[in-house]
């Protein structure tokens, strides 16, 4: 009951609602989106992750490092179901975000792996530490590249060669309102991001 509120609860309660009815109506839009956008794709974010989110000031983090770039397949897997369940709902992305998506997918991972981000940013941090020892480096290293080359190589492999196969599919046009009931994912937008009814 709002009314037993103080006015500071009242405001959260008044922003919760709002976030609520906001959630149950982005439900009519939740493949919409474009998982591998160059911006925030899951491409850049798995990267910007690994070479500048993660932690490197021990050993713990050191496996933690190398059990996230392991599990790289199993998000790839993810983002692919989402991206095939929007290419049956004719959701498509503009033809030069594919092509975008597709070179920077095949930036982070260059012909030696000693040279991908994944495993420099590792090295260098992990090379740095002085409460790991230099046996356990080593260990550590020889992990951290095969789950560059086992896992992490074919994982954005699969995310471009999937590109590749449906980019004949990919629209020539930009904004979402080319999109199969993008006129009212388009006005939703609006109220998303700005509390306004207008329309766009």
């Amino acid at each position: 009951d709002t009314a037993k509120e103080s006015p500071q609860q009242q405001v959260s309660s008044s922003a919760l609602a709002w976030y609520l009815d906001d959630q149950i109506s982005y439900e009519d839009y939740l493949y919409d989106d474009y998982l591998l956008n160059p911006v925030y794709g899951v491409q850049v974010n798995l990267h910007d992750l690994m070479t500048d989110l993660q932690p490197l000031t021990g050993k713990q983090d050191a496996d933690d490092y190398i059990a996230r770039l392991q599990a790289f397949n199993t998000r790839i897997d993810d983002v692919l179901a989402g991206m095939r369940i929007r290419e049956q709902k004719g959701i498509f992305m503009p033809g030069w975000m594919v092509d975008e998506v597709i070179g920077q997918i095949r930036s982070y991972i260059p012909a030696d792996v000693k040279s991908s981000d994944f495993y420099a940013t590792f090295i260098t941090k992990v090379g740095a530490l002085s409460n790991i020892s230099s046996a356990d480096k080593q260990t550590l290293y020889s992990a951290a590249e095969d789950a560059v080359r086992t896992t992490v190589y074919p994982a954005y492999n699969k995310l471009a060669d999937y590109l590749t196969e449906i980019r004949p599919e990919s629209r020539d046009t930009d904004g979402v309102w080319a999109l199969p009931g993008g006129d009212a994912y388009y006005s939703w937008l609006v109220r998303h991001h700005t509390n306004s009814d207008m329309t766009p």
